[in-house]
């Protein structure tokens, strides 16, 4: 039975505003809450999309209570403003067009004056260059091959010329026809019925279903050289790891797509990257592929690394980038805290790009960072956990601190080492490809046909890091890769490609 207020004694009064005061403030943590998002959303919508950052013309000092030894300092630092634009060279005055590139054929056409020219002494010419196109053109290869029978033997033994290796045993497509599908599918994201279309516009009807085998014997081809990857990613001393997702056809549910993953690994230091197709999210993925593994490893802070970071012989590394996008989402939130540490963080960016324009090595980068960015560090590592005591740890601001205050050791550690980086966002980069791809052809038509798309993303992402062209480098080791030795087979890695073609 209910009983009213009028005749409640005073404890249950008491007690009853408890539990209404508390009620109020789960109801105003859960408004602030969705006020919070809403604000985010209308972010995504109307405002920029850069992770820039700028403090307000106009923004007051920070009201933040410093200890009395540094309300100067820091009022001088709020005081500051801080404006994150990158500095553009000036540019030369403009000379004219650019020269076209001197590896491009020419050819001339030569123009006279019209009439009698006879009577005339040439005393100069002008040159006018135009870039111009041929569309790709599909020809046949005959094999003409000669049968020869011997007259002196007496079996009558016939002789015939070898036929060159084929990139399809019996198969229809040379090197590169073969090359030029794969490349337009996985580099330039043209779905493979878009490539049938324009097949047909070229007079040649083939269906959609040989293209598909073509692309899975091609890839195939690759496995190879894709295990000699795996091998040595393990090998190497510094890796970094993101994952993204992909839609797989494959699913228990009816008229639904599985949700699948690339895990994506990236060595600094060699360029080198490996993407390994996974069905789930689970850490089982990354604990199997980096078995043996010993170095370091950048991540963000995804639970299914914190495990692998515990591993004896992993250094575990942060990413100041993550941490730098939670106070960016924190601004509609709490603008002045957010605010505090993203001007922070831009003082440790502008030492990595001080690093990176002077071309400095991984010693002269060390010592860099401990001269400049180590203070800015230590100043954020006091007022972090000072702050977070004061923001409700659900708000926007209070994750982000708290990611700060669960991560403070792995962000601190590329300090210590000059070749590491201070975020994950050279993966990140990597995986940018495959993004733009899922809008293309939206998903994988099999676990096994995700995987070797994982093959040929990873070979493609070392081209771009090492800018070598990916056509000429996949129809080259089409070409040659059934008939490389296996000791050998990394000859045909895109980096050593390029020194080949150098040399």
């Amino acid at each position: 039975m209910q009983i009213t207020l009028e005749n409640m004694s005073k404890a249950q009064l008491i007690d009853h505003a408890n539990k209404l005061q508390k009620t109020a403030d789960v109801l105003q943590e859960k408004l602030a809450r969705k006020d919070e998002l809403i604000a985010q959303l209308q972010r995504m919508l109307h405002g920029q999309k850069s992770e820039r950052f700028e403090l307000p013309k106009n923004q007051l000092p920070l009201p933040f209570e410093p200890d009395p030894a540094h309300k100067a300092q820091q009022a001088e630092v709020h005081e500051q403003k801080i404006s994150y634009v990158r500095t553009k060279t000036a540019r030369p005055n403009h000379k004219g067009r650019l020269k076209l590139p001197d590896h491009l054929p020419v050819e001339e056409v030569e123009i006279y004056p019209e009439g009698d020219l006879s009577e005339m002494v040439c005393i100069g010419k002008e040159v006018t260059e135009e870039l111009d196109l041929k569309p790709a053109y599909l020809f046949i290869r005959r094999y003409i091959r000669y049968k020869y029978a011997d007259k002196s033997a007496e079996a009558n033994p016939i002789h015939i010329g070898e036929l060159p290796e084929r990139v399809i045993e019996k198969g229809i497509p040379g090197a590169g026809l073969l090359a030029s599908i794969l490349i337009d599918k996985y580099a330039d994201h043209l779905p493979l019925y878009r490539q049938v279309q324009r097949l047909r516009r070229q007079g040649v009807d083939i269906a959609r279903s040989t293209i598909e085998g073509w692309t899975r014997q091609g890839l195939e081809k690759l496995t190879i050289l894709y295990d000699h990857l795996v091998a040595e990613t393990k090998s190497q001393g510094y890796l970094q790891v993101d994952e993204t997702r992909i839609k797989v056809l494959e699913s228990n549910k009816k008229g639904a797509a599985h949700q699948g993953w690339y895990w994506v690994y990236y060595a600094p230091i060699n360029g080198s990257v490996l993407f390994e197709y996974q069905p789930t999210r689970k850490r089982a993925g990354p604990e199997k592929m980096l078995d043996g593994f010993r170095g370091y490893l950048q991540t963000d802070g995804f639970t299914a690394y914190k495990r692998l970071g515990a591993t004896p012989g992993i250094t575990p590394l942060g990413c100041w980038a993550h941490a730098r996008r939670k106070f960016d989402k924190a601004l509609t939130n709490d603008a002045a805290r957010a605010g505090y540490v993203l001007t922070q963080l831009q003082q440790l960016y502008a030492v990595e790009r001080m690093a990176q324009t002077n071309q400095l090595t991984p010693a002269e980068r060390k010592k860099l960072r401990l001269e400049q960015s180590l203070p800015v560090i230590n100043e954020l590592g006091k007022w972090i956990p000072q702050e977070y005591k004061k923001v409700q740890p659900r708000s926007a601001i209070g994750r982000a601190l708290a990611y700060c205050i669960n991560q403070w050791d792995q962000l601190c550690e590329y300090l210590m080492d000059g070749h590491l980086e201070i975020d994950n966002n050279p993966v990140e980069n990597v995986i940018r490809p495959v993004a733009l791809g899922r809008k293309n052809y939206l998903f994988a038509g099999s676990h096994e046909a995700a995987q070797r798309a994982a093959m040929i993303y990873s070979l493609l992402a070392i081209c771009k890091k090492h800018q070598v062209d990916p056509y000429k480098w996949l129809r080259h080791t089409l070409q040659n890769i059934s008939t490389t030795r296996y000791n050998e087979v990394t000859s045909l890695y895109p980096q050593n490609f390029k020194a080949t073609c150098s040399s």
